[in-house]
Protein backbone atom coordinates (compact mmCIF):
# COMPACT_ATOMS: atom_id res chain seq x y z
CA UNK A 1 0.00 0.00 0.00
CA UNK A 2 0.98 3.62 -1.01
CA UNK A 3 2.19 5.79 1.96
CA UNK A 4 0.14 8.49 0.91
CA UNK A 5 -3.39 7.31 0.25
CA UNK A 6 -6.24 9.57 -0.02
CA UNK A 7 -9.39 8.41 1.41
CA UNK A 8 -11.57 11.49 1.38
CA UNK A 9 -10.99 12.21 -2.49
CA UNK A 10 -13.97 11.33 -4.22
CA UNK A 11 -14.65 13.17 -7.91
CA UNK A 12 -18.30 13.15 -8.79
CA UNK A 13 -20.03 14.55 -12.21
CA UNK A 14 -22.37 17.61 -11.30
CA UNK A 15 -24.12 19.57 -13.52
CA UNK A 16 -22.46 22.48 -12.80
CA UNK A 17 -18.48 21.56 -12.06
CA UNK A 18 -16.35 18.76 -10.46
CA UNK A 19 -15.91 18.29 -7.04
CA UNK A 20 -14.05 17.49 -4.29
CA UNK A 21 -15.43 15.89 -0.87
CA UNK A 22 -12.52 15.54 1.45
CA UNK A 23 -13.12 13.30 4.79
CA UNK A 24 -11.98 15.15 7.73
CA UNK A 25 -10.07 12.23 8.81
CA UNK A 26 -7.76 12.44 5.83
CA UNK A 27 -4.24 13.38 5.93
CA UNK A 28 -1.35 13.98 4.28
CA UNK A 29 1.44 12.95 6.62
CA UNK A 30 4.78 14.72 6.87
CA UNK A 31 3.57 17.34 4.91
CA UNK A 32 3.21 21.36 5.00
CA UNK A 33 0.44 21.31 3.17
CA UNK A 34 -2.89 22.30 4.43
CA UNK A 35 -5.08 20.99 2.11
CA UNK A 36 -8.64 21.94 3.59
CA UNK A 37 -7.74 25.58 3.62
CA UNK A 38 -7.71 25.53 -0.44
CA UNK A 39 -10.45 23.58 -0.96
CA UNK A 40 -12.66 25.91 1.29
CA UNK A 41 -11.98 28.41 -1.38
CA UNK A 42 -12.74 26.57 -4.46
CA UNK A 43 -15.83 27.40 -6.51
CA UNK A 44 -17.23 26.34 -9.68
CA UNK A 45 -14.81 26.23 -12.37
CA UNK A 46 -14.73 28.19 -15.38
CA UNK A 47 -16.34 27.07 -18.22
CA UNK A 48 -13.18 27.61 -20.46
CA UNK A 49 -10.97 26.48 -18.05
CA UNK A 50 -10.16 22.54 -17.63
CA UNK A 51 -11.13 20.65 -14.49
CA UNK A 52 -8.83 17.52 -15.25
CA UNK A 53 -5.36 16.79 -17.44
CA UNK A 54 -4.79 12.92 -18.22
CA UNK A 55 -1.40 11.94 -19.46
CA UNK A 56 -0.26 8.95 -21.18
CA UNK A 57 2.69 7.64 -22.47
CA UNK A 58 2.32 6.21 -25.63
CA UNK A 59 -1.24 5.07 -24.88
CA UNK A 60 -0.74 3.72 -21.76
CA UNK A 61 -2.39 6.59 -19.09
CA UNK A 62 -0.03 7.84 -16.57
CA UNK A 63 -1.84 9.83 -13.96
CA UNK A 64 -4.13 12.48 -13.70
CA UNK A 65 -3.92 16.05 -12.75
CA UNK A 66 -7.06 17.83 -11.11
CA UNK A 67 -7.63 21.48 -11.17
CA UNK A 68 -9.67 23.78 -8.65
CA UNK A 69 -10.20 27.25 -8.59
CA UNK A 70 -11.74 30.22 -6.46
CA UNK A 71 -14.36 32.62 -7.38
CA UNK A 72 -12.39 34.69 -9.39
CA UNK A 73 -11.18 31.99 -11.83
CA UNK A 74 -7.81 31.52 -10.85
CA UNK A 75 -6.43 28.38 -10.22
CA UNK A 76 -5.37 27.91 -6.91
CA UNK A 77 -4.94 23.60 -6.34
CA UNK A 78 -3.95 20.64 -8.22
CA UNK A 79 -4.38 17.34 -7.15
CA UNK A 80 -2.30 14.86 -9.27
CA UNK A 81 -3.99 10.79 -8.52
CA UNK A 82 -2.60 7.77 -10.41
CA UNK A 83 -4.37 5.75 -12.90
CA UNK A 84 -6.42 3.90 -10.26
CA UNK A 85 -7.79 7.95 -8.79
CA UNK A 86 -7.53 6.84 -5.37
CA UNK A 87 -3.90 7.05 -4.80
CA UNK A 88 -3.11 10.74 -4.15
CA UNK A 89 1.09 10.73 -5.92
CA UNK A 90 1.80 14.85 -5.77
CA UNK A 91 0.13 18.38 -4.81
CA UNK A 92 0.46 22.02 -6.19
CA UNK A 93 -0.97 25.39 -4.82
CA UNK A 94 -0.64 28.26 -5.86
CA UNK A 95 -0.94 31.95 -4.43
CA UNK A 96 -1.83 35.07 -6.40
CA UNK A 97 -0.99 39.17 -5.31
CA UNK A 98 -2.78 41.78 -6.84
CA UNK A 99 -3.56 39.09 -9.86
CA UNK A 100 -0.41 37.77 -10.50
CA UNK A 101 0.83 34.38 -9.81
CA UNK A 102 3.55 35.02 -6.93
CA UNK A 103 4.31 31.32 -5.43
CA UNK A 104 3.66 27.59 -6.36
CA UNK A 105 4.24 24.90 -4.11
CA UNK A 106 4.59 21.19 -5.14
CA UNK A 107 4.75 18.42 -2.82
CA UNK A 108 5.84 14.90 -4.19
CA UNK A 109 3.62 12.26 -2.58
CA UNK A 110 4.39 9.12 -4.44
CA UNK A 111 5.59 6.23 -3.29
CA UNK A 112 8.87 6.07 -1.37
CA UNK A 113 8.97 10.06 -2.24
CA UNK A 114 8.48 12.97 -0.17
CA UNK A 115 10.16 16.11 -1.20
CA UNK A 116 8.79 19.51 -1.38
CA UNK A 117 9.87 22.57 -4.15
CA UNK A 118 8.62 26.49 -3.39
CA UNK A 119 8.95 28.48 -6.71
CA UNK A 120 8.66 31.97 -6.53
CA UNK A 121 7.66 34.84 -9.26
CA UNK A 122 9.02 38.15 -9.38
CA UNK A 123 7.92 40.98 -11.62
CA UNK A 124 9.77 44.33 -12.53
CA UNK A 125 7.85 47.61 -12.02
CA UNK A 126 5.96 47.25 -15.34
CA UNK A 127 4.76 44.25 -13.75
CA UNK A 128 6.51 41.76 -16.54
CA UNK A 129 7.38 37.69 -15.04
CA UNK A 130 11.24 38.59 -14.88
CA UNK A 131 12.08 35.46 -12.85
CA UNK A 132 10.81 32.37 -11.75
CA UNK A 133 12.88 30.85 -8.89
CA UNK A 134 12.96 27.11 -7.54
CA UNK A 135 14.32 26.37 -4.24
CA UNK A 136 16.39 29.87 -4.30
CA UNK A 137 17.81 29.21 -7.13
CA UNK A 138 16.87 30.74 -11.03
CA UNK A 139 14.83 28.66 -12.44
CA UNK A 140 13.68 30.47 -15.54
CA UNK A 141 14.82 34.34 -16.23
CA UNK A 142 12.91 36.33 -18.80
CA UNK A 143 14.37 38.75 -21.06
CA UNK A 144 12.18 41.14 -23.36
CA UNK A 145 12.51 42.65 -26.69
CA UNK A 146 11.34 46.39 -27.35
CA UNK A 147 7.71 45.54 -27.71
CA UNK A 148 7.97 43.70 -24.54
CA UNK A 149 7.43 40.35 -25.96
CA UNK A 150 9.53 37.51 -24.25
CA UNK A 151 13.02 37.08 -26.36
CA UNK A 152 14.24 34.19 -24.40
CA UNK A 153 14.00 32.50 -21.44
CA UNK A 154 17.27 31.14 -19.72
CA UNK A 155 17.00 27.51 -17.82
CA UNK A 156 18.06 26.17 -14.93
CA UNK A 157 20.09 27.29 -11.87
CA UNK A 158 23.74 27.48 -13.07
CA UNK A 159 23.41 30.37 -15.84
CA UNK A 160 27.00 29.18 -16.81
CA UNK A 161 25.87 25.48 -17.92
CA UNK A 162 22.20 27.15 -18.94
CA UNK A 163 19.76 26.48 -22.01
CA UNK A 164 17.90 28.95 -23.28
CA UNK A 165 14.89 29.24 -25.24
CA UNK A 166 14.51 32.06 -27.79
CA UNK A 167 11.32 33.26 -29.35
CA UNK A 168 10.36 35.18 -32.97
CA UNK A 169 6.90 36.38 -33.66
CA UNK A 170 5.30 37.18 -36.68
CA UNK A 171 3.27 40.71 -37.49
CA UNK A 172 0.65 39.85 -35.47
CA UNK A 173 2.48 39.06 -32.69
CA UNK A 174 2.00 35.50 -32.12
CA UNK A 175 5.38 33.35 -31.90
CA UNK A 176 6.44 32.23 -34.96
CA UNK A 177 9.60 30.21 -33.93
CA UNK A 178 11.00 28.65 -30.57
CA UNK A 179 14.65 27.59 -30.56
CA UNK A 180 16.10 25.81 -28.04
CA UNK A 181 19.90 26.00 -27.41
CA UNK A 182 23.18 26.24 -25.05
CA UNK A 183 24.40 29.58 -23.85
CA UNK A 184 27.86 27.97 -24.46
CA UNK A 185 27.20 24.99 -27.00
CA UNK A 186 27.53 27.41 -30.14
CA UNK A 187 25.00 28.42 -32.63
CA UNK A 188 23.96 24.94 -33.43
CA UNK A 189 20.47 24.82 -31.64
CA UNK A 190 19.32 21.87 -29.47
CA UNK A 191 15.88 22.35 -30.95
CA UNK A 192 13.75 24.40 -33.50
CA UNK A 193 9.99 24.76 -33.67
CA UNK A 194 7.80 26.61 -36.15
CA UNK A 195 4.90 27.48 -34.94
CA UNK A 196 1.49 27.21 -36.96
CA UNK A 197 -2.21 28.55 -36.61
CA UNK A 198 -5.28 28.24 -38.35
CA UNK A 199 -7.43 30.85 -39.25
CA UNK A 200 -9.09 31.97 -36.45
CA UNK A 201 -5.23 31.87 -34.54
CA UNK A 202 -5.26 29.13 -32.59
CA UNK A 203 -1.61 27.33 -32.36
CA UNK A 204 -2.27 23.54 -34.07
CA UNK A 205 1.00 22.74 -34.34
CA UNK A 206 4.70 22.88 -33.72
CA UNK A 207 6.66 21.63 -36.32
CA UNK A 208 10.31 20.37 -36.43
CA UNK A 209 12.48 20.45 -39.68
CA UNK A 210 13.08 16.30 -39.87
CA UNK A 211 17.14 15.48 -40.89
CA UNK A 212 18.45 15.46 -43.08
CA UNK A 213 15.65 16.88 -45.50
CA UNK A 214 14.84 19.38 -43.15
CA UNK A 215 11.23 19.15 -44.16
CA UNK A 216 9.09 20.20 -41.14
CA UNK A 217 7.01 17.75 -39.67
CA UNK A 218 4.89 17.71 -36.48
CA UNK A 219 6.46 17.25 -32.92
CA UNK A 220 3.34 18.40 -31.50
CA UNK A 221 -0.84 18.63 -32.19
CA UNK A 222 -3.42 20.58 -31.14
CA UNK A 223 -6.51 19.64 -30.83
CA UNK A 224 -9.64 21.95 -29.81
CA UNK A 225 -13.99 21.21 -29.28
CA UNK A 226 -16.74 23.41 -30.99
CA UNK A 227 -15.96 25.91 -28.37
CA UNK A 228 -12.13 26.46 -28.98
CA UNK A 229 -11.16 24.86 -26.07
CA UNK A 230 -8.14 22.35 -25.88
CA UNK A 231 -8.92 19.18 -25.64
CA UNK A 232 -6.01 17.50 -26.46
CA UNK A 233 -1.91 17.67 -27.18
CA UNK A 234 -0.24 14.92 -28.96
CA UNK A 235 3.44 14.50 -29.03
CA UNK A 236 5.76 12.55 -31.31
CA UNK A 237 9.54 12.16 -30.96
CA UNK A 238 11.75 13.14 -33.95
CA UNK A 239 14.34 10.99 -32.92
CA UNK A 240 12.73 7.71 -33.81
CA UNK A 241 10.86 8.55 -37.02
CA UNK A 242 8.57 10.91 -35.48
CA UNK A 243 6.89 8.22 -33.69
CA UNK A 244 4.00 8.47 -31.39
CA UNK A 245 5.24 9.36 -27.65
CA UNK A 246 2.07 10.16 -25.58
CA UNK A 247 -0.85 12.92 -25.38
CA UNK A 248 -2.64 14.94 -23.05
CA UNK A 249 -6.40 15.54 -22.71
CA UNK A 250 -7.95 17.94 -21.33
CA UNK A 251 -11.58 17.69 -19.67
CA UNK A 252 -14.08 20.57 -18.77
CA UNK A 253 -16.61 21.01 -16.82
CA UNK A 254 -20.45 21.10 -18.35
CA UNK A 255 -19.82 17.93 -20.03
CA UNK A 256 -19.65 13.97 -19.38
CA UNK A 257 -15.98 12.77 -18.54
CA UNK A 258 -15.26 10.40 -21.48
CA UNK A 259 -11.28 9.77 -20.50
Amino acid sequence: MKKYFFLGLVLVGLNLACTSVVSENDQISNSEVELTSFLNRTAAPPIDKPIKESHYQFNNHLYDNHKFYDSFGYEILNIYTDISGLDTVGITTFEYSMDKLVKQTKYFLAENVDMTQHFDYLYDESQKLIQVKRDNSNFELYNYNSLNQVESIILGASLQLADVYEFTYDLEGKIDTQTLRSLNGGETPLRYWVYFYDKEGKLISKKVPEKPSNELREMFIFDYDEQDRLIEIKEFYPEDNFLFLGKTVYTYSLETESN
